[in-house]
């Protein structure tokens, strides 16, 4: 997540995705798919989409974002 993040500000947006899959696959296969770790990572993933000019990816990793945490917190949480 550290690496990603200073991938990040430095605008290697590319790299900071590419970090941020691992870290996802890391997550998954420790906590698995519903958690708030997980859930993170997945919306990094999409902010960084939007960096890059990849709207519609990020829009996909958002849907899939909302869906985790309304198996997470419930349908009406925020």
């Amino acid at each position: 997540m550290t690496l990603s993040e200073l991938q990040d500000k430095a605008n290697f947006w590319g790299e900071a995705l590419q970090s941020l899959r691992i870290v996802e696959k890391i997550y998954k296969a420790n906590y698995g798919e519903i958690h708030p770790k997980t859930c993170k990572v997945k919306r990094n993933i999409s902010l960084l989409y939007l960096k890059s000019d990849l709207n519609q990816d990020a829009l996909d990793e958002l849907k899939q974002v909302e869906d985790l945490e309304k198996a997470l917190y419930g349908v009406n949480s925020t």
